[in-house]
């Protein structure tokens, strides 16, 4: 009788607990790719100074190895697993820039939308544009 007493607290303790971590679980890994993204978009900044442009995402994947290397960066994926997106825009004579993005624990591209009210929902799109973010946790 003290067994079954025994496994039931501790069943009851387990559904409790299992969610909570899995919840902290996502929570970290969103908070490491959000570090991780202002990473990249640090290191992409410095190299268009250091060569007076952006790289195309081209470079980015083709010459990943020369491009985000030290002392660029070398983070190639988010936290769930997925590369990030990298897309660049040459607007020239205008404007420049380019796009940082992770899918989520989705894996899925969008929503890109995350307000205060929507910081745990882990499916949405983190977004860095031109070293800002531009859909981001906080």
């Amino acid at each position: 009788m003290e067994l079954l007493i025994v496994v039931a607290i501790v069943g009851i303790l387990s559904i409790i607990a299992i969610p909570k971590l899995i919840e902290a679980f996502n929570r970290s890994r969103q908070r490491a790719t959000a570090a991780d993204m202002r990473t990249i978009s640090i290191g992409i900044e410095a190299y268009s100074v250091d060569h007076s442009f952006y790289p195309s995402a081209s470079d980015i994947y083709e010459l990943k190895a020369n491009l985000l290397s030290y002392p660029y960066t070398v983070l190639t994926e988010d936290g769930w697993t997925t590369p990030y997106q990298y897309s660049y825009v040459d607007g020239s004579p205008g404007p420049r820039w380019y796009t940082l993005e992770s899918y989520g624990r989705d894996k899925i591209d969008g929503p890109a939308d995350l307000s205060p009210g929507q910081l745990f929902e882990y499916d949405n799109d983190i977004v860095v544009s031109n070293g800002q973010f531009t859909a981001w946790i906080e």
